[in-house]
C-alpha cells in the first residue's frame, strides 16, 4: 500500500504572491477530524539534477517552515523522469564547431 502525498506542501515564506492562483483545496490529515483549506500556488522547482519543473503546491503559514517541501507522488514522478532525460549540451565552442564542419577525408 502507497501511503504518499497526493498534493505538494509549501511555506508560504517560499511563494510569490503573484503565483497564488485564487484556487484552494481542502485537506485532511488521517488523524483529525477536520478538514483545513489551503490556498493553491504555481511553484517553481530548481536543481542540477532535474533542471526545471513547474506543478501546484497548497501554501502553509509561514510560521509554519521547517525549511522541506512536501513533494506528491506526481511530482516525485516528474523528477524522475525529467532525471532520466539526457542533458543537450547548448552550447557549441568554435573547435567543436571546426569538428563538425571540417570535411572527413
Amino acid at each position: 500500500m502507497g501511503y504518499g502525498a497526493s498534493i505538494d506542501i509549501v511555506s508560504r515564506n517560499h511563494v510569490r504572491k503573484e503565483y497564488f492562483n485564487g484556487e484552494v483545496v481542502c485537506v485532511k490529515q488521517p488523524l483529525y477530524l477536520n478538514y483545513k483549506c489551503l490556498p493553491l500556488a504555481k511553484v517553481e522547482l530548481q536543481s542540477s539534477e532535474f533542471r526545471h519543473i513547474v506543478t501546484k503546491a497548497a501554501v502553509i503559514d509561514a510560521q509554519l517552515d521547517s525549511g522541506w517541501y512536501l513533494l506528491s507522488n506526481k511530482t516525485h514522478q516528474l523528477i524522475l523522469e525529467a532525471k532520466r532525460k539526457p542533458k543537450v549540451n547548448a552550447v557549441m565552442t568554435r573547435s567543436q564547431t571546426r569538428k563538425t564542419d571540417s570535411p572527413r577525408i
